[in-house]
């Protein structure tokens, strides 16, 4: 498999996004840890103009592009999180690139918002101490 430098690689993203089209890529990094796992877990990616709770969305925050969960929504302004993250961001509708249609992780596929998704959510509160037994 070929690599390519992120900022060619998300420039390709947006432009295929803007087209209507359809992205695969593998998801690197552990910010949507339970669900997402890096390097093994493989996300479909579509614009879209509908963006609700918790939708999993591809988006611009600080320069860097970034898969999180929207857990609140105020007209125009989304507080995202990661599943495997401690902190929320804020992010206004014009940085939101696209939302994940799709994902399996070493080919098992997953419903986007099936029990242990909504359940893991529910865990918020406790999330800090899940991730330390999840990632030993």
């Amino acid at each position: 498999m070929n690599k390519i430098p992120n900022k060619a690689f998300f420039k390709l993203v947006k432009e295929h996004l803007k087209n209507d089209q359809i992205i695969e890529f593998i998801v690197m990094g552990s910010s949507m840890l339970r669900f997402f796992k890096n390097g093994l877990t493989v996300v479909k990616i579509k614009q879209d103009t509908d963006y609700k709770k918790y939708d999993v969305i591809l988006f611009i925050y600080n320069g860097k592009y970034v898969l999180h969960r929207i857990i609140k929504v105020k007209k125009d302004l989304f507080i995202v999180k990661g599943d495997g993250a401690l902190n929320s961001e804020k992010i206004s509708r014009d940085k939101i690139l696209g939302k994940v249609i799709d994902f399996h992780t070493s080919g098992k596929r997953t419903n986007l918002l099936n029990f242990k998704v909504r359940f893991w959510l529910l865990l918020s509160p406790f999330r800090k101490l899940l991730l330390k037994i999840i990632k030993k």
